[in-house]
C-alpha cells in the first residue's frame, strides 16, 4: 500500500513539474494538432500535418504550395487562440500563435513552414 501511495506521489510530483495542464483544466493551453488541409488550401494536393514539439511547430508542404495564405486547421485545449485557426496567414516566415487558458495564462506557439520538392 504505502509503495503505491509513493509511486502515485512521484508521477504526480513529475507531472507538476512538467508544467502541463490538464485538458479540462482552466490552466489548458496547448496546441494539439496543427494542419493545412487540401480542402482549404487550392495549392495543396494533399493535407500536410505539423510536427509539434513544445513550442515549436514545424510542417512542410510541397514546394509549389503557396506559403503566403496558408490556412491552418487547428485544435487546442484553450479558451482561445489568436489568430483564429482556419485564417489565412503568411507563413513565408514564422508565425506565433497565442493561446489563452480559462484561467487567463497564456501559451505562445511558433509555426516555421519548410518547402520540400516533389518527386516529377
Amino acid at each position: 500500500m504505502l509503495r503505491n501511495i509513493l509511486a502515485a506521489a512521484a508521477v504526480l510530483m513529475l507531472l507538476a513539474s512538467c508544467n502541463i495542464a490538464a485538458p479540462g483544466s482552466a490552466a489548458a493551453k496547448e496546441i494539439t494538432s496543427f494542419v493545412f488541409t487540401a480542402e482549404l488550401n487550392s495549392s495543396l494536393s494533399l493535407d500536410a500535418e505539423a510536427v509539434i514539439k513544445g513550442l515549436g511547430i514545424h510542417i512542410a508542404v510541397p514546394s509549389e504550395a503557396d506559403a503566403s495564405a496558408l490556412i491552418p486547421t487547428i485544435v487546442h485545449t484553450g479558451k482561445s487562440i489568436s489568430p483564429a485557426a482556419e485564417t489565412a496567414a503568411d507563413f513565408r516566415s514564422p508565425v506565433s500563435y497565442e493561446v489563452t487558458a480559462a484561467d487567463g495564462s497564456v501559451k505562445i506557439y511558433t509555426v516555421w513552414l519548410s518547402h520540400i520538392s516533389t518527386p516529377q
